[in-house]
């Protein structure tokens, strides 16, 4: 199966290492609920760690199409084989990163205004993460929270996919298309509820709604609509 980025980026889930059934026993089950990629981020994770949760979920995500994503950590990418990295402003310039990285790789930036999101597209990036659209508890670094207003002056700088970040769930990630972004990044959403398929599901259902050709079953299969 081979979508457009843009479309693969309709629902990321990050891991958590709190998550209550474990991040990858979290992040497979929101494969069977549509999400087609998952960052792998895990804050104070020792290098092998990450490496270990990368691989873990390497094989389930290649086996349907989906993209795995390592946050912050190039090698880590790089050595486990997986699609892509997510830089943030005290990481790896995109540009070297780019340099680095093979043909095909993927890279997000984190980017807080359009002056930004216009700079990473130049640098090299395949899309860019913009946030915090509303408040949220499983980041303290975060700056200001924007709203979805930017959301259209950020999508209005770039031709790369957006993707909406910072306290996104079911109730909001529709209005954040709707506003400008491709796609939304999820954590505690899905991570921290009893049932991450049906959360990631229900996500996702809201963001492609209105989107022509493609479609979601709680199975997590995406099919070409007819």
């Amino acid at each position: 199966m081979n979508l457009p980025l843009n479309q693969l980026l309709a629902l990321t889930v990050i891991t958590d290492p709190a998550a209550w059934t474990g991040p990858a026993v979290a992040a497979i089950a929101a494969l069977r609920g549509g999400a087609r990629t998952i960052q792998v981020r895990w804050k104070g994770g020792s290098t092998r760690e990450i490496l270990s949760l990368v691989q873990e979920l390497r094989e389930p995500t290649r086996a349907i199409g989906a993209l795995l994503i390592v946050n912050d950590r190039l090698d880590i990418a790089l050595a486990a084989g997986a699609d892509g990295v997510h830089l943030g402003d005290e990481d790896l310039p995109i540009a070297i990163a780019r340099q680095i990285a093979p043909a095909g790789f993927i890279i997000g930036g984190s980017v807080d205004t359009p002056e930004e999101a216009a700079a990473a597209e130049r640098a090299g990036a395949s899309y860019v993460g913009f946030g915090p659209i509303h408040p949220t508890g499983t980041k303290s670094n975060t700056g200001s929270v924007t709203g979805e207003q930017m959301l259209t002056e950020v999508k209005r700088a770039i031709s790369i996919p957006l993707v909406a970040i910072g306290g996104m769930n079911r109730e909001n990630a529709a209005s954040a298309v709707r506003t400008g972004a491709d796609g939304v990044a999820v954590v505690g959403a899905v991570a921290f509820q009893v049932d991450p398929e049906a959360a990631a599901a229900g996500i996702l259902a809201e963001v492609i709604r209105d989107r022509e050709g493609i479609s979601v079953t709680l199975s997590g299969h995406p099919r070409q609509s007819p």
